[in-house]
């Protein structure tokens, strides 16, 4: 397949962050494949792309999100680029082969705590427990 090009245009309301999207499902059309690549933001290069790959009858997935941008967008966005798809077989429908761009404005969220900050002192906790125990014994 020959790349060709897209545009996006949206008018008002603010964001910080963008997300592009893509997802190419195997299932029914073998050998699919999507590929969104050269972005530009307000005419801006975008490092990175987006690469959904479908091969071997899997769902494939993949999300390229552009963060923190700075100033955040209020009067609209244009974003262009190019896009891929290849496929095998019957004609992908349905959605099997698509993306989209989101936009959004994140908030800053309390961090948890991985699993080992946590499970280490409890098992200290219950080991001396433990070992108190058994000296009472």
């Amino acid at each position: 397949m020959y790349p060709m090009e897209f545009t996006f245009k949206s008018h008002g309301g603010t964001f910080t962050d963008l997300f592009i999207c893509a997802r190419a499902k195997g299932s029914d059309v073998t050998g699919s494949r999507l590929q969104v690549y050269n972005l530009k933001l307000n005419g801006n290069p975008i490092s990175g792309y987006v690469d959904a790959d479908g091969m071997g009858g899997s769902t494939a997935y993949d999300i390229l999100w552009i963060k923190d941008i700075s100033p955040s967008i209020e009067n609209g966005f244009t974003l262009e680029g190019n896009f891929k798809l290849e496929w095998s077989g019957e004609y992908p429908k349905n959605s099997r082969l698509t993306f989209q761009a989101e936009r959004t404005t994140l908030e800053e969220t309390t961090q948890i705590p991985e699993f080992p900050t946590m499970a280490l002192p409890m098992v200290a906790i219950l080991g001396l427990a433990f070992v108190f125990m058994r000296k009472k014994e």
